[in-house]
């Protein structure tokens, strides 16, 4: 059925904010995201920042939502001819222009916030890195992202969500029903479309919101929650195997012999790697271009 005719019934059930709370009730949680970012633009390149440190909620996707949007026009200004916006433009020597960084700390929040913004970190072909806990909603923005890192101190944990009711608005047993039962199968619909293991969804339902269950690095691995994406590998593979041909040709090099010089490359050249970084990529250019040192 269209959003647009949700009869008004179920609209006012929607309106009950459903969160995914942390578990134990010792833990006093912040009522918002502080949302960090900033976007770079140097030499013609632009970079990106962002960090998530707290609740999630529909704030923090709008804020996010017109870092993106921000993002999307320097990029475009600087494809036109244009240069960097005053309030995007580094120093010379500040590098963040040539790269992008996305962490996230949170204990939870807005299920449907959550998704949101993973959805948009999926749309960015965004990676993210869990700088201390992802607990609750949080899980639904790792899934979204192309690459996950998680450190051995980084915890990740899940349970049940639940209907957010107070004693001024209760929910009555068929208003709960119905909105639980449409959350659910959002859940498992966004899951699904983010390549993650609908066994995520199953455990979650099994541990309750009492019971943050902290997840395993097995299980991460068994969820498809941490590292590349099978989507986003795909789509990295095709991607450098373009560049490749494109460089084979330009060097007037069939597919072979290119392969050739790039192992012998990354051979005789990988002790430079780790002193002289420019002598590494001159290393390499010039077995790439003649064959040889």
């Amino acid at each position: 059925m269209p959003r647009s005719e949700i009869p008004m019934r179920r609209i006012k059930v929607f309106c009950y904010l459903l969160t995914l709370a942390v578990a134990s009730p010792l833990i006093t949680r912040p009522a918002t995201a502080s949302v960090t970012s900033r976007i770079s633009c140097a030499h013609g390149s632009v970079g990106v920042s962002l960090d998530i440190d707290g609740d999630i909620d529909p704030a923090s996707v709008e804020v996010i939502r017109n870092l993106f949007a921000k993002l999307h026009a320097q990029e475009a200004m600087l494809a036109s001819g244009g240069k960097c916006d005053a309030d995007n433009a580094t120093q010379a020597n500040d590098l963040s222009a040539f790269g992008d960084h996305y962490g996230i700390n949170s204990r939870g929040g807005s299920i449907y916030a959550a998704m949101a913004i993973g959805r948009m970190l999926r749309r960015e072909n965004a990676w993210i890195a869990v700088n201390g806990v992802c607990f609750s909603a949080c899980v639904f923005i790792l899934a979204g992202a192309v690459d996950r890192m998680i450190g051995e101190s980084d915890q990740v944990g899940i349970h049940r969500p639940y209907l957010w009711s107070t004693p001024e608005n209760p929910m009555g047993a068929d208003q709960v029903m119905l909105a639980y039962s449409r959350t659910l199968q959002d859940m498992r619909s966004y899951l699904s479309e983010m390549n993650v293991s609908q066994r995520l969804a199953n455990d979650m339902l099994a541990t309750e919101p009492e019971n943050n269950r902290i997840l395993t690095e097995a299980e991460l691995k068994a969820y498809r929650l941490t590292g590349v994406d099978p989507a986003e590998q795909q789509r990295r593979a095709i991607q450098k195997e373009a560049a490749d041909i494109k460089e084979a040709n330009e060097l007037g090099l069939d597919r072979l012999e290119y392969t050739r010089r790039k192992s012998l490359g990354g051979i005789l050249c990988d002790s430079l790697s780790t002193g002289d970084y420019g002598a590494f990529i001159a290393c390499k250019r010039s077995i790439l271009k003649h064959g040889n040192f």
